[in-house]
């Protein structure tokens, strides 16, 4: 019997059971074998998984009524359901629990479990042994704890960082790391810098606390001004203190909201601009509209008017000017003026 729980019930009720045999024939006289053990565990978690189970409680097929042995029973259902398990996506079920009636039912499948467990670990160590994943180069601006030391460090990391941030070491001080390509220079400074951050943080009074770590790689400088390059970058980081990865994030947010209210205050200003704009050019064609009606009136005046025509023609006479092309262009020149003095 496998008892299955409700992904719907929201809790830890019992809804579902699914009865099994763990006989290899379907009836009473049925012998209970190792492998119809297993097929019943196996099945049982198959329907667990159809019906998007989250927690399952199994018994122990046979232990019961059937009277077979529980440590027999334990070797069985335990591996099994395990494998089973194995088999599912990772986000099938969550939880499995093994129900026993007494401590002799309990101790086998604990004693049991504990041994896949410890077999499974000796497995992934044996793994980890023959192969694995470790970073060949380091990031000049982190730091690499000393229970991570891998080359045997420590002790000269731990010595050096002691003198280096000790209040009482006289100013300025040297230190040169030597060593051959892929010896571990760059391991041995990023401990360094990890201890000697470590110290300032103690809070121990032997040490000074304000200390920044300026991380310099000259390769990425090799073809430009070393020492102005060194200058400017000491000087860049001391304007810009050390910050966590967290901390990092959350100052590119708050830039990120801050250029982002920005934007939208231009872009609102912007929209103003553009509709007092339009307002402004409106004013602008009502007045031109209004000052060409105003000089086209006067110009019908004076042409209505026989004084003004007479002294024109006169003042045409002595300027010598018959062409009525030309006298339009003069007098539309002059009556601009006069526009623009009146305005």
């Amino acid at each position: 019997m496998l008892f299955l729980e409700d992904p719907e019930s929201g809790g830890a009720t019992l809804r579902w059971a699914v009865l099994v045999t763990p006989r290899a024939e379907a009836n009473d006289a049925g012998d209970v074998t190792d492998a119809s053990v297993s097929l019943a565990i196996s099945s049982a978690i198959g329907v667990a998984a159809e019906n998007k189970a989250r927690r399952v409680g199994v018994p122990l097929l046979g232990a019961g009524a059937l009277a077979e042995p529980a440590s027999r029973i334990a070797a069985i259902v335990v591996p099994a359901l395990v494998d089973a398990q194995r088999q599912l996506p990772r986000s099938t079920i969550d939880e499995v629990v093994y129900l026993a009636s007494s401590d002799d039912v309990a101790d086998p499948i604990e004693q049991e479990f504990n041994r896949i467990v410890r077999a499974a670990e000796v497995a992934n160590s044996s793994v980890e042994l023959a192969g694995g994943v470790t970073r060949d180069l380091v990031d000049p601006s982190q730091g690499i704890p000393l229970t991570d030391d891998e080359l045997g460090f420590a002790p000269y990391v731990s010595m050096l960082a002691t003198v280096i941030a000790d209040r009482e070491t006289p100013l300025p001080l040297s230190v040169g790391i030597f060593g051959k390509w892929g010896s571990g220079k760059s391991y041995f400074m990023a401990m360094l810098r990890d201890r000697i951050r470590g110290l300032a943080n103690s809070g121990d009074t032997r040490y000074q606390r304000e200390i920044v770590q300026i991380g310099f790689n000259a390769w990425h400088y090799a073809d430009s001004n070393l020492w102005a390059s060194l200058g400017d970058e000491i000087f860049r980081q001391l304007a810009e203190p050390e910050l966590t990865s967290r901390e990092r994030s959350e100052q590119l947010r708050t830039e990120l909201v801050k250029r982002l209210d920005q934007r939208r205050h231009l872009e609102m200003a912007t929209q103003d601009a553009r509709v007092t704009a339009a307002a402004l050019q409106e004013e602008i064609d009502r007045a031109i509209a209004q000052r060409e009606a105003s000089a086209a009136d006067l110009i019908v005046a004076l042409r209505n008017s026989a004084e003004f025509g007479s002294r024109v023609d006169g003042l045409w006479r002595q300027l010598g000017i018959s062409d009525q092309v030309e006298q339009a262009k003069l007098f539309a020149a002059q009556l601009q003026g006069t526009l623009t003095e009146a305005d």
